[in-house]
């Protein structure tokens, strides 16, 4: 019961986590200029998702990012020490601000969700934008660990979802079909219904 009660809590980060991905994109799309702009929110998603979708196992399927993950530039977390000097975020393909074009958001999706509300993992007690919940950073699974990612359906739409690891995966690999809680993938369209809805684009 209390694993169970656990895995909701993460549910919940997933749902809070999906509001904020929105605010975050409401505002980049905001700022960015509107008569030269041409970056939709597909393009901010894929940021996201670390990619757009490509093919895998008959599946259109993006890469897939944990959000945790500060190995390479994200538009997810501040970095380590949580800190606004430690961004480095991804170039969004089609953003133009200032006369420039590919400019990055101004913000992260941490930066979304207030100081007093950050949204922490109930496994290991650390918020959930830390390397401690990278998989990838700690070299092996994390339960309650969250990753982002598409895959295109039949009508030419990709749906993004969370999803998270449980406490008895033994996999961590992104696009390993067991590496996540009952069932959930980002690598099939059955697998991301069993996700936390963030968009259906296209």
């Amino acid at each position: 019961m209390r694993t169970e009660a656990r895995y909701e809590l993460v549910r919940q980060n997933c749902r809070e986590l999906t509001g904020a991905v929105r605010q975050w994109m409401a505002k980049s799309m905001t700022a960015q200029d509107e008569s030269r702009s041409t970056a939709t929110e597909a393009d901010y998603l894929a940021t996201l998702a670390g990619g757009h979708p490509v093919l895998h196992q008959q599946e259109q399927a993006a890469p897939g990012q944990w959000i945790a993950c500060q190995q390479r530039a994200t538009n997810w977390n501040l970095g380590s020490a949580a800190s606004p000097t430690n961004r480095n975020p991804v170039p969004v393909p089609g953003r133009w601000l200032a006369g420039k074009r590919n400019v990055p958001p101004e913000d992260v999706v941490e930066e979304m969700i207030p100081g007093e509300r950050m949204l922490r993992n109930p496994f290991t007690g650390e918020v959930v934008f830390r390397p401690a919940n990278d998989p990838y950073t700690v070299q092996r699974p994390v339960a309650g660990a969250i990753a982002m990612g598409g895959v295109v359906d039949k009508q030419g739409f990709t749906i993004y979802g969370l999803c998270f690891q449980g406490a008895d995966n033994l996999s961590f690999g992104l696009t390993t079909e067991d590496s996540f809680q009952d069932g959930q993938n980002i690598t099939t369209l059955e697998g991301i219904g069993r996700c936390v809805l963030v968009a259906r684009v296209r």
